[in-house]
């Protein structure tokens, strides 16, 4: 149980391993997860108004943990894994709370924001959540994230060090010579700036961090027309693991206009 609701997970399966602090967790994501400020609506602005964000995207969403826990925020919220066994315990679980927002898919690694664009069209009205595993995203999933542009992104993490590397692509706009959805033309650069690692800072538990200033790990800074980035908006850390040197970081992402300035 998770505050007012229920979960089943098949053994074997993945499911957030502290159940004490999972509804403080839970909290702190809902109450972050959506701008500070209403979206930018003043048609003096220079800046490209952003559209009332209304739809959750959960990837690796496993058996629906944030689907189904922050589903009254959104007027529909999709989950997407590639493991069939986990969308039909996460389908379970919506049942089970009787949660009628949400759906959920198996994705494909190579094109998992597929069903996302149907629904959805673009990502301007979206959030996406990203709770990987120790290792972090892979180069193609950050490539289709990016290409995708959400509005808003929560990186939630056991990891802060793949964490952080992560977060630094997403804060540079990607890597040099990568070439994402809707861009034309060669792969620019040429020279792959690494991506090992850099940011190595665990956040303290509870705590918040505002900044944007990321070490991607020797990346230059991405190019491309129409090429999104991120800002760091805060950093938290919670104690999953007692007594242990790993703490769970959750990461919360604003995008960045073409113009430089954040949108909100």
């Amino acid at each position: 149980h998770i505050g007012p609701y229920t979960f089943l997970n098949p053994a074997g399966a993945f499911f957030q391993n502290n159940n004490s602090i999972l509804e403080t967790f839970t909290s702190y994501i809902r109450s972050h997860i959506l701008p500070p400020f209403p979206p930018k609506t003043s048609t003096t602005s220079t800046s490209k108004p952003q559209k009332p964000i209304k739809y959750l995207i959960d990837t690796y969403s496993g058996s629906g943990l944030f689907s189904i826990t922050l589903s009254p925020l959104f007027t529909s919220t999709l989950g997407i894994d590639i493991s069939s066994s986990s969308i039909a315990s996460a389908s379970l679980n919506a049942s089970l709370n009787s949660i009628t927002n949400a759906t959920f898919t198996t994705g494909d690694a190579a094109n998992i924001f597929a069903e996302a664009k149907q629904k959805y069209g673009d990502g301007d009205g979206c959030v996406v959540v990203i709770d990987p595993p120790r290792k972090g995203c892979d180069e193609e999933f950050l490539k289709q994230l990016l290409g995708f542009k959400p509005a808003r992104v929560v990186y939630v993490s056991c990891n802060v060090h793949t964490q952080a590397r992560d977060v630094g692509v997403l804060v540079k706009g990607g890597k040099e010579g990568w070439v994402l959805d809707g861009e034309k033309g060669e792969k620019e650069g040429g020279k792959d700036g690494g991506y090992d690692g850099g940011m190595e800072k665990e956040a303290e538990q509870g705590g918040e961090m505002d900044g944007g200033n990321v070490d991607g790990g020797g990346m230059g800074e991405a190019k491309g027309k129409g090429r999104v980035r991120y800002r760091i908006e805060s950093l938290g850390g919670f104690d999953f693991f007692p007594q242990t040197g790993h703490v769970e970081g959750v990461a919360i992402l604003q995008r960045v206009a073409e113009n430089g300035e954040e949108e909100q």
